[in-house]
């Protein structure tokens, strides 16, 4: 029998044992410290940060570690510290028996809200008035006979 899925973040993490809660509650802090205007949300069934509709970092927990995501390589390679937390594509796992390292989360945060913003303001240049002044969407096909 499935259970129903969280509806907020203290749901979500009150599902843990005590230990992996303190952990997601410090992970939580970190990045309401960093993006306090954030939306918070579960999506993709994990605690969710969005800014505008675009999402900022998720969080998980497991039986053995807890993780991060988006870890692109825009928001992790001027951060060699979390090297050794790199784990497949776009994740950052903090294994439970060490501490996390809370200062490098906060600039990984810092890190994708500006990847996001410069996201979003690209996207809406392109997306925005062309020089005719009328409106067009990238990838848009232009109308034949024009």
């Amino acid at each position: 029998m499935k259970s129903a899925p969280d509806q907020t973040v203290d749901d979500y993490i009150r599902r843990f044992p005590a230990n992996v809660q303190r952990i997601l509650s410090s992970l939580r802090r970190a990045i309401r410290q960093v993006v306090p205007a954030a939306e918070e949300s579960i999506s993709y069934r994990i605690p969710t940060y969005k800014l505008g509709k675009r999402p900022i970092v998720y969080f998980a927990g497991y039986e053995h570690h807890v993780s991060l995501y988006p870890a692109t390589e825009r928001s992790v390679t001027p951060l060699p510290r979390l090297n050794p937390y790199r784990s497949g594509r776009g994740t950052l796992k903090f294994p439970l028996e060490t501490p996390v390292p809370l200062g490098v989360v906060k600039q990984f945060v810092r890190l994708r809200v500006n990847e996001e913003l410069a996201r979003s303001n690209t996207t809406s240049r392109v997306a925005g008035k062309s020089r005719s002044g009328t409106s067009r969407t990238m990838g848009a096909p232009a109308k034949a006979g024009r």
